[in-house]
């Protein structure tokens, strides 16, 4: 008899925890496709307005992680990239900006991390970084036209999002 160890039991019962979060502060989400390290959720706010909330199996399922794309498919100029990057984290830590480079393409996001119980109990804060997050992701992007040859394109709901999902976790 073969013994099954199910790795994302514990980032899917953490999930199901953040589902109720959000909806508990008058936002709707959409289950997306689950992958090997981890599961997430997506809340829209309108086709450029999105951002993925996911939870990394494996240890790490206490905490939340909450991702809004800037641009994917940017020309792949690594220098050029974490130079933007960081002067964006630079200059405001509280939004870490993050190149995130593989085999598909490099992107360029926005992610934070929360411990689920602290947002739990601080649900106002949580639907504050809800709104705020892909907002910046926003300003970032027309940064990243304005001020580098990098280009890309911009993440789009619900097309993007199980891309933004994989990048989240990886």
């Amino acid at each position: 008899m073969a013994l099954v160890f199910d790795q994302l039991g514990a980032a899917r019962d953490q999930m199901e925890r953040v589902k109720g979060l959000v909806a508990q502060v008058g936002l709707r989400y959409d289950d997306l496709l689950a992958v090997p390290v981890g599961v997430g959720i997506g809340v829209a706010f309108d086709e450029a307005r999105f951002l993925v909330l996911s939870v990394l199996g494996g240890g790490s399922e206490s905490q939340l992680l909450l991702t809004a794309g800037v641009a994917h498919d940017i020309v792949d100029d690594r220098l050029a990239g974490l130079e933007f990057c960081n002067g964006h984290t630079c200059a405001n830590a509280a939004f870490p900006c993050v190149l995130h480079r593989a085999d598909d393409g490099t992107d360029i996001l926005v992610q934070q991390r929360y411990p689920i119980e602290m947002l739990v109990r601080a649900p106002d804060y949580f639907a504050a970084m809800l709104n705020v997050l892909p907002a910046y992701a926003q300003q970032v992007r027309a940064d990243l036209a304005a001020e580098t040859a990098l280009g890309g394109t911009g993440y789009r709901w619900p097309g993007d999002a199980d891309r933004l999902l994989r990048r989240s976790l990886l």
